[in-house]
């Protein structure tokens, strides 16, 4: 291939119509809550809790992206 043939295949102008495809409408919404316990100065506890929401407003391409995610995590500490 050629440098103008090149040129031509990946010509910007020709791109007009990705705009169609690029144009992301969806809300999404967080919520967290989280805390820490202590047993003693040195060792400690902590658990947090969360949630997402995502709404496609406009779904093509993949198709309906709506969902919710859960998301949870426990630790244990201990301080030197």
């Amino acid at each position: 291939m050629t440098d103008a043939t090149l040129l031509n295949l990946y010509d910007p102008a020709l791109m007009s119509e990705m705009s169609n495809y690029s144009d992301l409408h969806y809300t999404q919404t967080d919520l967290s809550l989280g805390g820490t316990y202590s047993f003693t100065p040195a060792l400690y506890t902590t658990a947090q809790v969360a949630w997402q929401k995502l709404e496609d407003k406009d779904p093509y391409v993949y198709g309906d992206l709506d969902g919710t995610a859960w998301r949870g995590s426990v630790g244990l500490g201990y301080k030197f």
